[in-house]
């Protein structure tokens, strides 16, 4: 029988955490960002989804009601999607509750108009660039 050299518990345990920490160190220990990006992503079109769902109801509901602070509210948070995914849509629905507020708003009052108008306008431009097949931004564009 051959003689086993024989390690104290420290020395083994010492060896082991080495061992532990150099695998760590090669293998990397930081866990991968690809899942974490795209979890993240998925939670942003999510929450982007769910707001230009809400603009829409809301969009339609102020116009029902004739409501001009709804249809304001609407545009707000419309804008606030202008930035994700759904960058088009939200353009667009910014651009629609500008048109309902346009037709709102006393005929005297050509100034506030025509900012509302020109903001909807320059939105359906935005919308198209981004999706220049977006049939609902051109026709609303055309004021058909």
């Amino acid at each position: 029988m051959l003689p086993t050299a024989s390690l104290s518990r420290k020395t083994t345990l010492l060896l082991t955490a080495s061992l532990l920490v150099f695998s760590l160190v090669a293998c990397g220990s930081s866990t991968p960002m690809a899942p974490a990006s795209s979890a993240s992503s998925a939670l942003e079109s999510a929450a982007t989804d769910s707001l230009l769902r809400q603009v829409k109801t809301q969009i339609r509901e102020a116009t029902d009601k004739g409501s001009l602070d709804s249809l304001k509210q609407a545009r707000t948070w419309a804008k606030q999607a202008t930035g994700g995914d759904r960058a088009a849509l939200a353009h667009y629905y910014a651009a629609l509750a500008d048109y309902r507020m346009s037709n709102r708003l006393p005929e005297e009052d050509e100034a506030r108009r025509e900012r509302v108008i020109e903001d909807a306008i320059g939105h359906l431009k935005r919308a198209t660039e981004i999706n220049g097949t977006m049939a609902d931004a051109w026709a609303l564009a055309t004021g058909k």
